[in-house]
C-alpha cells in the first residue's frame, strides 16, 4: 500500500516495503516532526535517543472505516502526543497493528550497536491493556516484559501514558523490538495488538560508553572502572587521555595516539583510528598510511611516474622526478626530468656534439653514429672523408707524407697522425724533409789533433839529440 503521498503525515517516508502485511519505512522529519526527548534527563548529553529518525518495521497496519494506521517510522519521529490519528487525518500519530495479528511486532534499526540503558514508550491514550504481554527486546535480549491482561489487568490499567523501562543490566545491540507472541482475546480492545505512539531508545552518545555512558573508548570495547572511570587496558585506537574520551590530537593515530600520520595530501590529517589519509598521499609517498617512500625509479603522485635517464644511473627525486646531477648522454640537459632526447643533429653528454653528415640527417643521440653516411664520408660518424681525401666534397687527396693511416683533416688537409718517416710536420702538411748528412771526422778538428801530435813527437826527438 502506498503510504507516502499523504499531505499531513508527520514524517516523509523515503521508502515503504510491503511483505504480506509487514511494512518497513525510513523517515526524515518534515515541519510536523517533534524534537522533544532527544537527550535523557540528567545525563548532560551523555545519553541520547538513538532511535530518532531511524528505519522501523511493523508486522501489520490496522485498517478500519476511519482509515489506515501510520507507517512504523511514525513511532520514532520525536513527537510524544498519545492521540491516535490515521494517515487520512491531520497530525498522523501512533502505530497500530492489525486486529488479527496474534504475533504482532514493531522494531527499529538503530544503525549500529549501542549500549541501551533505558527505553521510554508512549502508549496510546485509553489503550493501557494493549501493552499486555509486550516483550521489550534488544537484539533478542529481554529488557522488560509487560504483564498479561488476563493475569494482571489492574497493573496494566495503572500504566501511565509515558512508560519508562530500565534495562538491567544495560544491553548492547542494534535492533529494539516490541513483540507479542500468540496472544488472543475476545475483547474488542484487543490486548494482543500493539498500539504505541513514540518509542525512545536511550543509548550512549558519541564519545561515551559503559553502563551509565560515562566510560570512554576502552581498548577491546571493555568497560571502564566504575569508580575511577579509567580503562583497565588503555584506550582503543584513536582515543586519548586517561579516560579515553578524547580523540587523538591532529597528526596522530592508533593505540594511545602513539603513531604519527603519514604524508597526507593537501596537509590533511589522517583518520585517528586507522591512520588513513582522506585524499591520498603527497607526491613521493605511497601505502595505505602514506608512510612509504616511492620505490627507486618512481616518483610523483601515487608513485605512478617513472624516472628519466639520470646520469650515472642515479635515482631521481621521488617528489618531482628531477635528476640531481644531470642526464645521461643523449638527453637534453634543459629537461631536468631527463626524458627528452637531444635535439636533431646533436648527441653525447649535454648534447654538446654535432652529428656528422648522416644520410637521413639524424644520428644516434648517445654515440653519434649514423645509419649511413653522405657519399665519400667514413662510417659510422660520417665526419671524415673516406679514402684519404679532404675538402668540402672530399675530392682532394691527403699528402702522401701523412703518417698513421694516411688520413688528414677533412677541412684543411693537415695530417692528423703525424708524418711519414723522413718528413717534418712543419706547417702541418709534412712537406719538409729531415737532414740525412753524417758527422765528418776528416775536417779541421781532426787535422788539428794530428798536427799537435806531430809537433810533440818532433820536440821529444830534438831533446834527445
Amino acid at each position: 500500500m502506498e503510504l507516502c503521498g499523504i499531505a499531513f503525515a508527520v514524517v516523509i517516508c523515503l521508502f515503504v516495503t510491503v511483505q504480506g502485511q509487514s511494512q518497513t519505512c525510513s523517515a526524515r522529519c518534515s515541519q510536523w516532526c517533534g524534537n522533544g526527548g532527544l537527550i535523557f534527563p540528567g545525563s548532560t548529553g551523555r545519553i541520547v535517543n538513538v532511535a530518532f529518525g531511524k528505519a522501523a518495521n511493523v508486522s501489520s497496519p490496522f485498517r478500519d472505516s476511519q482509515g489506515t494506521a501510520a507507517p512504523a517510522c511514525i513511532a520514532v519521529n520525536g513527537r510524544t502526543s498519545t492521540t491516535y490519528r490515521t494517515i487520512n487525518e491531520t497530525n498522523t500519530n501512533c502505530i497500530h497493528t492489525d486486529l488479527f495479528d496474534f504475533d504482532a511486532s514493531w522494531s527499529v534499526d538503530l544503525g549500529r550497536n549501542y549500549t541501551v540503558t533505558n527505553i521510554t514508550i508512549y502508549r496510546r491514550k485509553g489503550a493501557q491493556r494493549r501493552m499486555s504481554g509486550i516483550h521489550v527486546e534488544v537484539d533478542n535480549q529481554t529488557c522488560y516484559t509487560f504483564p498479561l491482561a488476563d493475569d494482571n489487568g489492574t497493573a496494566l490499567d495503572a500504566l501511565p501514558e509515558k512508560i519508562d523501562v530500565t534495562c538491567t543490566p544495560p544491553l548492547t545491540g542494534r535492533e529494539v523490538r516490541l513483540q507479542k507472541r500468540g496472544q488472543r482475546s475476545s475483547s474488542i480492545f484487543g490486548p494482543y495488538m500493539i498500539n504505541v505512539c513514540e518509542v525512545q531508545v536511550w543509548g550512549c552518545s558519541t564519545g561515551s560508553r559503559g553502563g551509565d555512558c560515562r566510560c570512554g573508548h576502552c581498548r577491546g570495547d571493555a568497560d571502564c572502572d566504575v569508580t575511577t572511570l579509567r580503562c583497565p587496558s588503555g584506550c582503543d585506537k584513536g582515543w586519548d587521555t586517561e579516560f579515553c574520551n578524547q580523540s587523538c590530537p591532529a597528526g596522530t593515530h592508533g593505540y594511545g595516539c602513539r603513531e604519527r600520520c603519514g604524508q597526507c595530501a593537501d596537509s590533511d590529517t589522517c583518520n585517528t583510528v586507522t591512520g588513513l589519509c582522506p585524499n591520498g598521499c603527497q607526491p613521493g609517498w605511497q601505502g595505505d598510511n602514506c608512510k612509504q617512500r616511492c620505490a627507486d625509479g618512481y616518483y610523483g603522485q601515487r608513485c605512478m611516474s617513472r624516472c628519466g635517464d639520470c646520469s650515472d644511473g642515479e635515482v631521481c627525486d621521488k617528489v618531482n622526478g628531477t635528476c640531481p646531477t644531470g642526464c645521461q648522454p643523449g638527453f637534453n640537459p634543459f629537461d631536468r626530468l631527463c626524458k627528452t632526447a637531444c635535439p636533431l643533429m646533436r648527441y653525447g653528454a649535454e648534447c654538446a656534439h654535432r652529428c656528422g653528415q648522416c644520410q637521413n640527417n639524424a644520428c644516434d643521440v648517445v654515440t653519434g653514429h649514423c645509419d649511413a653516411c653522405q657519399p665519400k664520408l667514413l662510417h659510422p660518424l660520417c665526419q671524415v672523408c673516406a679514402g684519404k681525401m679532404y675538402g668540402a666534397e672530399c675530392d682532394t687527396p691527403c699528402s702522401v707524407q701523412c703518417g698513421g693511416d694516411g688520413s688528414c683533416h677533412r677541412n684543411n688537409g693537415r695530417c692528423q697522425a703525424g708524418c711519414a718517416s723522413g718528413y717534418l710536420l712543419g706547417s702541418g702538411f709534412c712537406d719538409e724533409k729531415t737532414s740525412e748528412s753524417s758527422p765528418n771526422l776528416a775536417g779541421p778538428v781532426a787535422g788539428g789533433v794530428f798536427g799537435g801530435l806531430c809537433v810533440i813527437t818532433l820536440s821529444i826527438l830534438l831533446v834527445g839529440l
